[in-house]
């Protein structure tokens, strides 16, 4: 048996980060939320394999989801805050990140 959740409310969101270059050994935040809430990041694989993303959530360390070369899909609950970026391994070189996208709600 489900219970109306009266006063609930949540905001909805859908962020879409366009690939760009990331300079050499440099770090691009990509999406910031604040809040407490969920998502899920997609990320298209259409970057270059030098370029990680990655996510924090609350203020921890950053968990390397994978490389932008390759198609991921993460989610993630978070009460504070979550940031989506991507970290240039190659300290020679700039490399485009992939096409990054956050789906979810704060509530």
């Amino acid at each position: 048996m489900g219970y109306i959740l009266s006063g609930f409310t949540s905001q909805y969101y859908d962020d879409t980060q366009p690939a760009a270059s990331v300079g050499a050994g440099g770090t691009l935040p990509l999406i910031t939320k604040t809040g407490k809430g969920q998502a899920t990041i997609v990320v298209v694989g259409d970057g270059h394999a030098q370029v990680d993303i990655a996510y924090s959530v609350d203020g921890a360390a950053d968990v390397i989801i994978g490389d932008s070369a390759q198609e991921h899909l993460v989610p993630v609950a978070f009460q504070v805050s979550l940031d989506v970026k991507a970290i240039n391994n190659d300290g020679i070189t700039s490399h485009n990140h992939s096409s990054t996208s956050e789906t979810g709600a704060l509530n």
